[in-house]
């Protein structure tokens, strides 16, 4: 009895004990920038109803935890300058974020251009050259790290700040990279850039609950419902993932064969979106036959299937000719003459679709094969076969942009009561077959953060330029969706 009254004991004083730490929010880490010439307001959690005091550059200012351990101090606003010590101490713990400058915070938010890094995956100009010239001690980069929410959150779910330099700078958006190493090269102030994006996202994600819902479509919504709805999803799910891994079309061999019973009909190059598949992602086989009156001695043979989302592996006569994961790549793949044979012969495609729109992305007169001067059209109608498709699971969308907010909730929400200077935005591709809603959602989201914000920061956008093909006439804008 003694020494389970003592074991019970020691849990009660070292829970007490864990209770009396200082937590920070993820945005609060050694190296950061501090917005200048506002009222700062530093927040936390302690024990409960502790002393807590915060120091730096010279202020010194105390309040207490509540009930609960939450506490929250305001900073007078200090001009720009630095490195300082950012000192938080209560009864039991101290908590000290050195090289903490004071400047300009700007918020870098949007799709994939935003999202862009300056090395990989992007196109920046001179990347080598740009990295290695990237040593700029007076910017500071945090990256919020990705993560959805049906309800607004108190901490991102990852990220620290980093000075900038030739190490940290590649991973980093580009977008928001030049833009503030501009600003600090002007104005020799300090420069905190918060890059909190998502390639692919709609404006909905990130706009709050109460703003996005005043909008037709969405009042009748219920986050509650849907997020029990997405929790419901994980079993089926996993067996959808599960018959990906073990795709009946390539485990039976569909490309060594060139029979279409039980295959339907469909009209290429479309998406699966825009054709009778439907909005569904997985693996789909296709099938297409031409003939040849005779084996060509060329060597060079090229078969062009235009761009195809997202990934596919392709066939003739049951040999693999190409394969690629790129999505809305261009498809050429040289074709041996080994592979063909007088009469009729069989292109046959494993496509597979992640998410969003699938299929052949190209205009007709991109499908065909190139023999020298000769060009065998391989666009109209191909046979098609679903293998794997998520319709098959009864699986619903639940990405970013499956439900409205959630980006805001886990992305945005965390860092309102930071003070920052203002906001960068590069998205609207996600949102291009609703045009003219686009005119009224993105005023709203605007108004939506400078409310969260409490204040009328500016707000700075990319507009999108030839996204589209370019028409030599004007055309109509597409109507909401």
């Amino acid at each position: 009895m003694q020494r389970t009254f003592s074991t019970v004991l020691f849990l009660i004083l070292l829970s007490s004990a864990l209770h009396a730490e200082i937590w920070l929010p993820k945005i609060f880490t050694s190296h950061m920038v501090l917005q200048r010439d506002q009222p700062l307001t530093i927040w936390g959690k302690a024990g409960n109803n502790e002393p807590i005091k915060v120091s730096i550059n010279g202020q010194q200012v105390s309040a207490s935890s509540n009930s609960n351990g939450d506490w929250k101090i305001i900073l007078k606003p200090m001009r720009w300058g630095g490195p300082y010590d950012l000192t938080i101490t209560s009864s039991d713990d101290k908590k000290v974020l050195q090289n903490i400058l004071i400047g300009d915070v700007w918020i870098c938010s949007g799709q994939s251009n935003m999202e862009m890094p300056v090395s990989g995956w992007s196109k920046v100009n001179n990347a080598e050259q740009e990295i290695a010239a990237a040593n700029y001690p007076k910017i500071r980069l945090f990256t919020v790290e990705k993560a959805t929410s049906f309800v607004p959150q108190k901490d991102v779910a990852g990220g620290q700040w980093l000075e900038c330099s030739s190490a940290n700078i590649p991973s980093f958006s580009a977008v928001a990279y030049f833009f503030g190493r501009k600003i600090n090269q002007d104005t020799k102030i300090p420069v905190g850039l918060i890059s909190t994006n998502w390639g692919g996202t709609n404006i909905q994600a990130w706009t709050s609950w109460p703003a996005i819902s005043a909008f037709e479509g969405y009042s009748h919504l219920d986050p509650v419902k849907m997020k029990q709805t997405f929790a419901e999803q994980d079993e089926r799910r996993k067996a959808y993932n599960l018959a990906l891994e073990t795709d009946p079309g390539s485990k039976e061999a569909w490309y060594k064969n060139d029979q279409t019973e039980g295959w339907n009909t469909i009209q290429m190059p479309s998406t699966w979106e825009a054709s009778e598949i439907g909005n569904t992602d997985g693996i789909i086989w296709f099938r297409k036959s031409f003939e040849l009156d005779a084996v060509p001695s060329d060597q060079n043979i090229l078969l062009h299937l235009g761009a195809i989302d997202d990934a596919d592996s392709t066939y003739i006569n049951g040999i693999l000719v190409g394969s690629d994961n790129i999505w809305n790549k261009n498809r050429v793949y040289p074709i041996s003459a080994s592979v063909l044979k007088q009469g009729k012969n069989t292109i046959t495609i494993k496509m597979i679709d992640g998410a969003a729109q699938g299929g052949m992305l190209g205009k007709p007169e991109d499908l065909f094969i190139s023999m020298g001067n000769e060009k065998i059209p391989v666009s109209g109608a191909w046979y098609y076969k679903p293998s794997v498709i998520s319709k098959q699971y009864n699986l619903i969308e639940t990405g970013p942009n499956a439900f409205p907010s959630q980006l805001f909730n886990a992305m945005i929400s965390p860092v309102t009561d930071l003070k920052i200077k203002g906001a960068i935005w590069y998205q609207g591709e996600a949102n291009v077959n609703e045009a003219v809603r686009y005119q009224q959602l993105f005023p709203a989201m605007i108004a939506d953060w400078r409310k969260a914000w409490g204040y009328n920061f500016p707000f700075i956008w990319v507009q999108l330029a030839n996204y589209l093909e370019r028409k030599k006439n004007p055309q109509p804008v597409p109507g909401p969706s």
